[in-house]
């Protein structure tokens, strides 16, 4: 019996955030492949590789300048590549109107980090809540 495989789509309600949002909220794929959850792990781990050199490099006496701005750009990168990640994750629902660009996450991360950093956080956590809810509920089905 052909089951034909559908991208599950949950939505991450702001309001659970602060009722002040109301119905807003963020179409989440929850059931993304392996292959886009493993990028994501590499992208993390690139990341956190950069941040690591970052940090040893900005304990020496003398840091060197070049490497530091070479190491900074590779991160801006790579956090580029996340938020294409997030920019496809939050783009599968029917509406059109609800897809982002990697351009448009990166704005609002930065709007985030001005203005809320918390809602940053609840964004980022609320999204991979819904995705492990799914994993677990399929596990325990």
């Amino acid at each position: 019996m052909p089951i034909a495989i559908r991208r599950l789509v949950r939505p991450l309600v702001l309001s659970g955030f602060a009722p002040e949002y109301g119905d807003d909220f963020i179409p989440v794929w929850v059931n993304p492949s392996r292959d886009i959850l493993s990028r994501y792990e590499q992208i993390r781990g690139d990341a956190a590789g950069l941040k690591q050199r970052l940090t040893a490099l900005s304990e020496e006496r003398t840091p060197d300048q070049a490497e530091a701005q070479k190491l900074g750009a590779e991160l801006a990168g790579v956090n580029g590549l996340l938020y294409a990640w997030y920019a496809e994750i939050w783009s599968q629902g029917e509406d059109a109107s609800k897809h982002v660009t990697a351009e448009n996450v990166r704005e609002l991360s930065d709007r985030c980090e001005r203005e809320d950093p918390a809602l940053w956080f609840f964004l980022i956590s609320g999204t991979w809540q819904l995705i492990n809810d799914h994993v677990a509920y399929a596990k325990k089905g």
